[in-house]
């Protein structure tokens, strides 16, 4: 392969080094930079979109211009080795700039006090001067090594597909060791600073190529004729990468559903499949098809893609149905949680479509490419219009098409998209005058829009439900922009139940919005921080002395939901006092400028243990309480390991010294006969709540007749304050921003894999926890034993 090519020797397996090097260190960076951004903006779709835009704009900003830059005549290898240190600098400037970044935009957004739009705007503005510099050295180290290695118009297959192969096996490695080990071995600092020495590493590779590689001849002068092929390529290729990214995102959202996991590594898991597929079909695209026409390679592939894409949801039904998985087989690989068939469905459609598209690429500068002279210049264009596609098409298909259809109907779209694309494509190569090419395209179109709709119609909206659920009707689903959410009725419960985001189905009823309002004197303004059914904003706005709640949601479906759970959040949305947010939790009090008396974390445990835990937001919280004011969070003591639980403790008791813990049962849940919660409440200042203020506090708002709990069912869930908390947790390490926990460091087993024998061993293994509330003496402790006693009394 590489004897057709320039690059030969030794100096040939430096130069893919290098670029394998500096694949491996792009990732890292896209995946350190993007959390470290979350921490500034928030979980929200709109804020990742802006920071995956601003990536991708700067990688295709860089090749457009390096790409003109270098048929000018300049030394390729050295603008190479210039690139890589330039971007190590940049690299490891960008964590230390986020602290500014974070105050700017809260400066930014208290002066402005912008809407929705705006804040995108601001988002999309301070991300653009930190990334922009550092993406662009990215996206110019393709167009420049091309002219370097690539000396005639032959070549350009071969030599754009093995350049483009290496680096894209480079970012999977990245993507996948970064993603699943790096970040929550090391950190994210230690992460980043991998990525610049993979930087540097690249340079110095790069340098040594060039002194064992043949001089390059002079630069050819422009002959006449065209620089490149028809425009009209250009929009192939924007349409192309759109639908492309467009793909990714729709498979990473059903994909968190499925999984029922954090975002976070779903994104890393789909991403590295995506590249997987699009670094082997570049680099096997060099090997096969070498006698095919551009033109009908670039349209058949195109037309296989489009096809794959289009029976992916049927291919799901094929696969559940042969593979011998039964609904409940669980795996846990990789901190998820899956179903083989699900995971099989996943990596075979992602990549599959992706080697596809990955073929793309190098017949797609071949087809563009008139001149050599202006070889950087074609790459350069290719690469920009197909990244510039995939920009359009991840907000047009976020932002718009997806919230109006549905993630599978989105699906279906793109691929007979593709189908349309290619069927174009293809037609003049394929028939011999204008009206047959018309007929055969528009036979094609018609065919292609028929498949899809006919699947959209035969598989219904809900068809990547979870397969846990054993669902009798499905009342209400919808693709948000950020979340996908259902409202299910299921054979154990004639009460419709929620599943939100692809979790286990929940109704949200506990004890723990009423429990801090009653431990707070005079509880005016609460933060509610998710609202599932509404049954906990419900619960709060029955307390007479609340004269503001703030609910916060990161789901856009919520308030549509809310009428079928009427009986449970006595529309609560009508209520003058309720105000609904749907925003993050932590970008909310990042720029909140009005503090609370309570704030009440309600999210779900993936989010509550792998965003919601760390020192700095409970800092936040309590940087947004007023004196004396409560933050309550859970614990699923079932699901939490013991080293876990100290972390989880030691790091609240370093913002809260002054908490409490109480105890709370969840209702059956699966094969689990009772979940165990636990509540942290926290103190911002003043000491722990006594059992006499909060006798007084029950008998004054009338709590037994409000919410059916006198004093004494108040007080048999209260377990040990934060003195005795720290003696039973030690020194557990901190959770800190910069090094978050992996969703398999916190969970041992997961609910819905529990029997109740495992449950009660696991139980048992908790000191803290091993009585039942009628016996209140054995799990409480430093508390009045008069008033305990005369509570067992009763």
């Amino acid at each position: 392969m590489l004897a057709d090519l320039r690059l030969k020797g030794p100096g040939a397996a430096l130069l893919l080094a290098a670029f394998l090097a500096s694949g491996f260190s792009a990732l890292t960076y896209e995946l350190v930079w993007m959390r470290l951004l979350i921490y500034v903006f928030g979980v929200t779709y709109y804020a990742i979109a802006t920071t995956v835009t601003v990536f991708m704009g700067g990688l295709a900003l860089g090749a457009l211009l390096a790409g003109r830059l270098i048929d000018r005549g300049h030394d390729p290898i050295r603008a190479y080795v210039v690139l890589e240190i330039a971007l190590a600098i940049m690299g490891a400037a960008v964590p230390f700039t986020l602290p500014l970044l974070e105050g700017l935009y809260v400066t930014l957004h208290g002066a402005l006090d912008p809407g929705l739009g705006g804040r995108i705007m601001i988002q999309f503005a301070l991300c653009a001067a930190v990334l922009l510099p550092p993406t662009a050295a990215m996206g110019a180290t393709l167009p420049v090594l091309s002219r370097y290695v690539i000396t005639r118009p032959a070549e350009v297959r071969l030599g754009v597909g093995l350049l483009h192969g290496v680096n894209t096996i480079g970012a999977m490695l990245g993507c996948g060791v970064t993603g699943f080990y790096l970040i929550w071995a090391a950190g994210l600092l230690p992460a980043n600073m991998i990525a610049v020495a993979l930087n540097l590493a690249a340079a110095a590779l790069a340098a040594l190529a060039g002194r064992s590689a043949p001089a390059l001849p002079p630069a050819e002068r422009a002959g006449p004729g065209p620089a490149f092929g028809s425009r009209w390529w250009l929009v192939a290729f924007f349409f192309s990468g759109a639908i492309s990214m467009s793909v990714e995102l729709l498979l990473t959202r059903i994909a968190a559903n499925l999984f029922n996991n954090p975002h976070t590594l779903v994104f890393a898991l789909v991403l590295g499949c995506w590249l997987a597929g699009l670094g082997l079909g570049s680099l096997l695209i060099t090997r096969v098809a070498r006698g095919i026409a551009p033109r009908v390679l670039y349209g058949a592939l195109q037309m296989c893609a489009g096809a794959l894409v289009v029976a992916s949801p049927l291919l799901l039904g094929a696969i559940q149905a042969g593979g011998g998985v039964g609904a409940g087989s669980v795996v846990e690989r990789w901190g998820l949680a899956f179903h083989s068939a699900d995971i099989t469905w996943i990596m075979l459609v992602a990549g599959g479509v992706s080697l596809i598209f990955g073929m793309l690429f190098p017949p797609a500068s071949a087809l563009y490419l008139r001149r050599m002279p202006r070889l950087g210049a074609t790459v350069g264009a290719v690469s920009f219009t197909i990244t510039l596609g995939g920009i359009a098409g991840s907000f047009f298909t976020g932002f718009w098409l997806m919230p109006l259809l549905s993630a599978k109907d989105a699906l279906l779209a793109m691929g007979a998209g593709c189908l349309i694309l290619g069927s174009l494509v293809l037609a003049p190569a394929l028939a011999p005058g204008p009206r047959v090419r018309a007929a055969l395209a528009g036979l094609a179109v018609t065919a292609s829009v028929g498949a899809a709709a006919w699947i959209s119609v035969t598989l219904p909206d809900h068809a990547f439900l979870p397969r846990y659920v054993e669902t009798e009707r499905v009342l209400f689903h919808r693709d948000g922009r950020s979340t996908s959410d259902a409202v299910v009725i299921t054979p154990a419960s004639p009460q419709p139940m929620l599943i939100p985001n692809g979790e286990i189905p929940l109704r949200g009823e506990d004890m723990a919005t009423y429990l801090p309002l009653h431990l707070h004197p005079s509880p005016r303004r609460m933060l509610l921080i998710a609202f599932a059914t509404g049954f906990n904003s419900h619960m709060a706005l029955r307390d007479p002395a609340l004269e503001h709640l703030t609910c916060c949601d990161l789901s856009d479906n919520q308030l549509l939901m809310a009428p079928l759970f009427k009986h449970e959040n006595g529309e609560v949305y009508d209520d003058p006092r309720f105000r609904f947010e749907a925003n993050d939790g932590r970008n909310f009090l990042v720029t909140n400028r009005e503090p609370f008396d309570v704030i009440y974390n309600d999210a779900a445990f993936f989010a509550t243990y792998l965003h919601m835990f760390t020192r700095e937001f409970l800092a936040l919280t309590r940087a947004n309480l007023r004196p004396g004011g409560l933050y309550v969070t859970k614990l699923h003591l079932h699901l939490v390991g013991e080293a876990a639980m100290r972390r989880l403790l030691s790091t609240f008791l370093e913002v809260f010294p002054r908490a409490s813990i109480w105890r709370v049962k969840e209702p059956r849940r699966g094969r689990i006969a009772h979940a165990e919660l636990l509540l942290l409440v926290g103190r911002a200042g003043g000491g722990p709540v006594s059992l006499e203020h909060l006798d007084r506090e029950l008998a004054r708002r009338g709590a037994a007749k409000a919410f059916g709990l006198d004093r004494c069912g108040l007080i048999n869930r209260y377990l040990v304050d934060g003195d005795e908390l720290a003696r039973a947790t030690g020194q557990g390490v901190l959770i800190e921003d910069l090094r978050p926990m992996r969703f398999s460091q916190l969970f041992r087993r997961h609910p819905y894999e529990f029997s109740e024998e495992e449950f009660t061993r696991w139980r048992g293994e908790h000191p803290w926890a091993t009585a039942e509330p009628g016996d209140p003496a054995r799990w409480i402790s430093g508390v009045d034993s008069e008033v305990l006693r005369a509570c067992h009394q009763r």
